[in-house]
């Protein structure tokens, strides 16, 4: 906004637009019915609809008006940028969503796992120690999976 770049400003913007809709839509909600968890939902949701609203909004409409009196753009240019700006963004978030929900599975079955009495107990030098914290019992099968990881990239760099 400062250097005068306004098409960069207006992608910008219109990217942080759409998260911040996003956000304040409700699509982060957890599905609890703990109320203070409501309360905490609802407030961050406002929060970032307002932001949204009062914030960002304002200044996205500066950058499209600086855009068209400065001849650069024409409206029907400044529509086409910010639709491709919206589809990139919300593909992206997409993304991070799918993302996001493999790690919880991923995290899910290795807590399933811990309290199945998978690594129960461990064998360390001629030794059985049995292993009773759960959270320890994840961060060992973390550790395993990622052992396994890096044997199956350093088995794929070889060929």
């Amino acid at each position: 906004l400062e250097l005068g770049d306004w098409q960069t400003a207006c992608t910008e913007y219109g990217a942080a637009l759409t998260i911040c809709q996003a956000l304040g839509s409700g699509g982060g909600s957890s599905g609890t019915n703990d109320e203070s968890k409501t309360i905490e939902d609802l407030e961050l949701r406002d929060f970032f609809t307002s932001r949204a609203q009062h914030v960002i909004q304002p200044v996205l409409r500066y950058c499209q008006y600086e855009l068209q009196e400065g001849g650069i753009m024409t409206e029907e240019e400044i529509l086409n940028l910010m639709k491709s700006s919206q589809q990139d963004t919300e593909t992206e978030l997409q993304n991070q969503l799918v993302t996001s929900k493999l790690a919880s599975i991923q995290e899910q079955k290795l807590q399933n796992e811990a309290l199945g009495g998978s690594m129960s107990t461990i064998h360390f030098r001629s030794n059985d120690v049995p292993v009773d914290n759960k959270n320890v019992r994840v961060a060992l099968l973390k550790i395993a999976n990622f052992d396994k990881e890096l044997q199956n990239c350093g088995k794929n760099s070889k060929k």
